[in-house]
């Protein structure tokens, strides 16, 4: 077992992480049934209902003009972002938010290995050195992201999945 961010997880885990009652689906066009392009108001409900309350309101955070986004709504391990009114992107950071299991639609979770990563998605998943690693997955539904523990280059064996996003994340340089 692996300890990251507070859950322990095992490789055999990451496949389960579907079959749960409780559990959310990350995509590459949003969370579960809300997508990118979703207003505000009804993303901040609908994400509120499906993993708990925010730990923060939507908050308009439109200082830094590099930044492609204007809000964001957060939860102690997991952050959505809004530019204009509309749902642009998500991030989370651990395997489980708030009390529900969050997990891609084949199962890959926060804590996994890249190896196991690389057994659900097989050739449509990439990593790169980026930003100490980094990992790129294309769906059907879009492009899934995230960043490493651990340099895939340099320890390829311990590398460890640590976020699990879609979409703008953050200012540029906080996305792989």
């Amino acid at each position: 077992m692996t300890a990251l961010f507070g859950s322990l997880i095992t490789d055999s885990e990451v496949a389960a992480a579907t079959s749960s009652a409780s559990s959310v689906v990350l995509r590459g066009n949003g969370i579960s049934s809300v997508t990118f392009g979703q207003s505000e108001t009804s993303v901040s409900s609908a994400l509120q209902h499906l993993i708990g309350r925010a730990s923060h309101p939507v908050q308009n955070d439109s200082a830094d003009s590099h930044c492609e986004y204007d809000a964001l709504l957060t939860w102690p391990k997991a952050t959505a972002w809004f530019n204009r009114g509309k749902f642009v992107g998500y991030q989370v950071t651990d395997a489980t938010v708030g009390v529900v299991t969050v997990a891609t639609a084949k199962g890959l979770r926060v804590g996994a290995s890249l190896t196991s990563a690389r057994r659900l998605y097989g050739s449509s998943l990439t990593s790169s050195s980026e930003q100490g690693g980094a990992f790129f997955v294309s769906t059907s539904a879009g492009r899934i992201d995230g960043f490493l523990r651990n340099n895939p280059f340099y320890d390829a064996a311990g590398a460890r999945v640590t976020t699990i996003g879609a979409g703008i994340q953050g200012c540029p340089a906080m996305e792989p």
